[in-house]
């Protein structure tokens, strides 16, 4: 029931979205509004019906195997390439693009509950009544994550339409960045959930909870550390790479936009496994503010960038913004989960400082190479 209501709401969005887009794009040729309505549409829709995978995905979470959806999720996206890829070889338009890929990805839904009913029946088979108290905690306790995400969507949705808005020229560009951002992410996300079930666990056996500490600090370690690893790559090999994935004429432009972008995610996602935690012991009401301020800077400073530089200016309202969420958390998160974190001195030190330093000093070294400061 309650993924039905986010579902309608979607739709809802959607259906917006179609009617008013040409708003936001002034510079999109008149021949291409019709078609572009209806890729939104597909699109969107597609999107919006994936909301009901989140029920089998999240049994199997809860079940500590989150090798299935992600095998499931790995399986449509790799489908969903090699469908691109044969629409793209018999001369398909951007319409056949679009509809390719929301068919491909509405498989999410069918295959997620076919492995539940696989490997899960005995949870997915005896539902029972619908239960009002359990309800209202559920809807209580998914209310505030969802407030959180849609703080999120200023941060991560709403920049390609800033960038249209004001730099329609770069929309490619910034949208190839936004991919490698989101295929990376993704993988990273893979890595982590299982923390949701680990740290669950452990928060409700009193024997172990006082490992919760010493797990944070491990994960934010190694999540760190892997994001700072791949920045490195990326500044040396980065754009031999992207000659190989994209058309030569976008590989200035994607090189520097993703650098930026890249360096902004991993400043905020350093407290990706924080977040995760705060999840697991259901304290992540307690992060709504630190999302909300992030959202709104992140958004005040595309609009003011935006208009004066550009796609390279969202960029960087990107970066700032991602740096003011981890500030928030520190200030006004970290001292209220004594559970996770001791003190605010053991948390900078053991979170915060080694990756503060590198990325720090990462995004000095590319304002140098890019821009000649310093």
């Amino acid at each position: 029931m309650l993924v039905s209501s986010f579902f309608l709401l979607a739709v809802l969005v959607v259906v917006l979205l179609v009617i008013f887009y040409p708003l936001f794009f002034d510079n999109i040729p008149i021949d291409f509004v019709s078609e572009f309505r209806i890729c939104i549409f597909f699109l969107g829709i597609s999107a919006a019906w994936q909301l009901y995978a989140l029920i089998p995905n999240g049994v199997f979470i809860g079940l500590q195997r989150n090798i299935i959806p992600v095998s499931i999720t790995l399986l449509i996206r790799m489908t969903s390439l090699l469908a691109l890829w044969l629409v793209l070889e018999s001369g398909g338009g951007l319409l056949a693009l679009s509809a390719t890929l929301a068919a491909c990805g509405a498989m999410l839904v069918p295959g997620s509950y076919l492995f539940a009913r696989r490997w899960a029946r005995h949870l997915t088979m005896e539902l029972g009544a619908l239960d009002w108290v359990r309800f209202r905690e559920l809807w209580h306790y998914c209310a505030s994550l969802a407030v959180w995400n849609l703080a999120m969507l200023f941060v991560n949705g709403i920049d390609m339409i800033l960038v249209g808005h004001f730099d329609f020229e770069k929309v490619a560009a910034y949208s190839l960045a936004v991919t490698f951002i989101t295929i990376l992410v993704g993988v990273l996300q893979a890595l982590l959930n299982p923390l949701v079930a680990i740290a669950a666990s452990s928060f409700a056996n009193p024997a172990k909870v006082g490992d919760l500490p010493k797990l944070l600090s491990l994960a934010s370690f190694g999540c760190s550390a892997i994001m700072a690893v791949v920045v490195i790559i990326f500044f040396i090999f980065g754009k031999e790479i992207l000659k190989l994935w994209i058309n030569i004429e976008y590989v200035s432009d994607v090189y520097l936009i993703l650098t930026v972008i890249l360096i902004a995610h991993s400043v905020r996602n350093i407290l990706m496994p924080f977040s995760i935690f705060l999840i697991a012991i259901a304290e992540q009401r307690k992060a709504f503010l630190p999302a909300v301020i992030e959202g709104i800077v992140n958004l005040s400073f595309s609009l003011y960038l935006g208009s004066k530089m550009g796609a390279i200016g969202i960029a960087y309202a990107t970066l700032i913004g991602a740096g003011t969420g981890v500030v928030a958390s520190f200030v006004f998160v970290v001292d209220k989960t004594r559970i996770l974190t001791l003190s605010r001195a053991q948390f900078f030190l053991r979170v915060l400082l080694f990756p503060s330093m590198v990325f720090i000093f990462l995004f000095f070294i590319s304002l140098k190479v890019h821009h000649g400061i310093f």
